[in-house]
């Protein structure tokens, strides 16, 4: 799991990974999801909320998505990041 406070080196400077302000480069360290227009979070069955949103999701980097609604939706475990 990626630790969003670990500092890392951006354009020269020393930061944060949360406060890299390319959503592209944050996710390329691991943390949230790069975005395509229309990208959908299908809701949790268990209805409560996912633990994290898809720009600061956690577990963006696991390659172990989750079949729910009976195998119709393949999401990501951690924000619901819709893949099928």
């Amino acid at each position: 799991m990626t630790d969003p406070d670990e500092m890392v080196e951006y354009n020269f400077q020393r930061m944060a990974i949360k406060d890299i302000p390319s959503q592209g480069v944050r996710a390329m360290l691991g943390y949230g999801h790069v975005r395509m227009p229309g990208d959908q979070v299908t809701p949790n069955p268990s209805g409560e909320p996912w633990p994290y949103t898809p720009d600061h999701c956690l577990r963006a980097d696991e390659t172990r998505w989750l079949w729910i609604n009976n195998g119709q939706n393949l999401v990501c475990p951690g924000c619901g990041l819709d893949g099928t």
